[in-house]
Parts: structure tokens; C-alpha cells; sequence
């Protein structure tokens, strides 16, 4: 007997991930498909649970023979976290035959509730009440509708459909957010060089923001000095932009040797800190970074260490 419940208990956490796992971007039929398998799978437990109807309910609407939302209700569902049960709704609608948002309505909870619910188990970044993801990729709007209906919706970011402030914002917490990386990047590399070669030099940080289909190099962040060191400063004459050439993004860190006439002489990517070693990108950044020239200087190093982070970044 507690073997059977044990199974049955298996196969109740692995329904609710199955209808969890729908995603954004995921196609309409298979999405429509996979939610009623773990609504009928579902609904088997309700001799055990006594209930006189479904514990989880499903529907879709077509239109013109094209699938464009797909409904899953779940009754008396256990809320983690809030220790207590609930109905709620969930909508997915569909564009194009993929998820283009997904709508959560809970009719018995205050927004509060809901809302404190999130914020207490994900991370967000808040802007003009609109609750991002760590990467920006999506966020979700909280809304209180005319009958007191709790509402969560989740969206993709899209430019188009954000205001010029909102994106203006966006784009100032990517860049504290990369120059604190970048800092700490740098730092180990520093303490790297301190273990294993002269520390009389200085490190000169750039950073590189890249797109798939436009390249752009940002300008050059301020020189942080090594404790001790001897400040060489060396600014780069010409910045090539490495190609993009596959479906791959991160930051690849480019260790370089400079002569005094400003010409790189030695490029190793993939250096402490780089977060992709796909070959598609170490290449391109070696490329790139072989064709870095920096201004010559007659006092500097037969030999002067410089770092070069690029930042490839997928784009829609």
C-alpha cells in the first residue's frame, strides 16, 4: 500500500511540472497536446482525493481552424509557499501557431497575496511596475480587474512593446550590471598576472557590445591600475569587429601581447572569466583581436599584457 501511494505521489509531481514546463515561444499544438495528457493524467487521482468533479479542467478555441488559446484550470490547488489551496486559471493565448503570452487569473486571492507570492520565490529587476527576469528576457505584469480578479500576466520583452523609458532604463541596469562584471573579471585576471609574471603594467578594460546583426564596439571603460604598478597608457588605434558567425552567445576574455609599436603579437581567448568556449566564438575573437592595433610608445614594454572582453549577444 505505501509503494501504491508512493507511485501515485510520483506521478502527481510529475504532472504538475509537465503543465509547468509550457513556455513562451512553445508551439500551439504541442503545448495544447501536452496539457490535456496531464489533465487526464491528473484527474485519476480524483477517486482517491473523493472529489465529485476534475481537479483540473482544460479547453481551447480556434478560430477559422487555428488554434489561438488554450485554458487550464486547476481546482483546490495547493499554492507552495502560501500554504493554502486555491482555484486559478491559466491562458495561454497563441499567435502565429506559437505561445505568445501566458495569463494567470486567481479569483479567491487578494493581488498582494499574488504578487508577494513571486517576489518571494523569483528574482526580479522592477521598473514602471513591470517585473523583469535577471536577463530581461520577459516580465510580468501584475493587474487587479474590474470584479477584483488577481491577474498575472507573463510576456516576452519586445521593444515594440515597451516605452522609450522603460528600454532607456533597461539599458542603464545591463550596463552597471556588465561594468560590475566586467570589474570582477578583471580582478581575478589581476590576481591571476600577480601570480605569475611582473605586475608593472596596467590593464586596460574595454568592453564590447555585439549584436547578430549589428556590431558595435562601446567606448573604452576607465583604466583601473594594479597596486605598485607603473601606469603605460596605451589607447587602441583601430578596433576590428569580430564576425558572428554562429548561434552562440557570452563573453569571451582575449589575453593579448602588444609591442611598443602597438601591433598585438600573441592572441589566447577563452582566458579566467570567458562564460562560452565555443570554437565558433574564440575564433572570431582571436581574429578580432589580432587586428587590434594600439598606439606605439617608445617608453612601454618590449611587451605589454592588454585584455580585450567581447560580448556576443543574441539578438531577435
Amino acid at each position: 500500500m505505501k509503494k501504491f501511494l508512493l507511485i501515485l505521489s510520483i506521478m502527481f509531481i510529475k504532472n504538475i511540472s509537465i503543465a509547468q514546463n509550457i513556455k513562451i515561444g512553445e508551439d500551439g499544438e504541442y503545448a495544447k497536446t501536452l496539457i490535456e495528457w496531464s489533465v487526464s493524467k491528473q484527474n485519476r487521482l480524483n477517486p482517491l482525493k473523493k472529489l465529485d468533479k476534475p481537479y483540473w479542467t482544460t479547453d481551447v478555441k480556434y478560430d477559422n481552424g487555428t488554434l489561438i488559446k488554450i485554458t487550464l484550470c486547476k481546482l483546490n490547488q495547493p499554492i507552495t509557499g502560501l500554504t493554502i489551496s486555491t482555484d486559478f486559471c491559466e491562458y495561454c493565448i497563441i499567435k502565429n501557431g506559437k505561445i505568445n503570452t501566458i495569463t494567470k487569473e486567481f479569483n479567491s486571492l487578494t493581488l498582494e497575496s499574488v504578487k508577494d507570492f513571486y517576489i518571494r520565490n523569483y528574482s526580479f529587476e522592477i521598473i514602471d511596475n513591470l517585473y523583469f527576469t535577471d536577463d530581461f528576457n520577459y516580465y510580468y505584469k501584475f493587474i487587479l480587474s474590474k470584479d477584483n480578479t488577481a491577474i498575472v500576466e507573463y510576456h516576452k520583452t519586445k521593444n515594440s512593446s515597451l516605452s522609450k523609458s522603460i528600454l532607456q532604463k533597461i539599458e542603464i541596469i545591463k550596463k552597471k550590471s556588465m561594468e560590475a562584471h566586467t570589474k570582477e573579471v578583471i580582478k581575478n585576471i589581476m590576481h591571476e598576472e600577480r601570480n605569475t609574471a611582473d605586475t608593472s603594467f596596467e590593464i586596460k578594460k574595454m568592453r564590447t557590445e555585439i549584436s547578430k546583426n549589428n556590431f558595435e564596439i562601446a567606448d573604452d571603460i576607465k583604466q583601473d591600475s594594479i597596486q605598485n604598478s607603473i601606469p603605460i597608457k596605451r589607447n587602441c588605434i583601430t578596433k576590428p569587429q569580430p564576425r558572428y558567425i554562429c548561434n552562440e552567445e557570452g563573453t569571451v576574455i582575449v589575453k593579448v601581447t602588444i609591442n611598443k609599436a602597438g601591433k598585438v603579437i600573441e592572441a589566447i581567448p577563452g582566458i579566467n572569466g570567458t562564460t562560452n568556449m565555443a570554437e565558433c566564438l574564440l575564433e572570431q575573437s582571436k581574429i578580432a583581436a589580432l587586428h587590434t592595433v594600439y598606439e606605439p610608445n617608445n617608453h612601454a614594454p618590449e611587451q605589454q599584457t592588454e585584455f580585450i572582453y567581447y560580448n556576443f549577444k543574441l539578438t531577435d
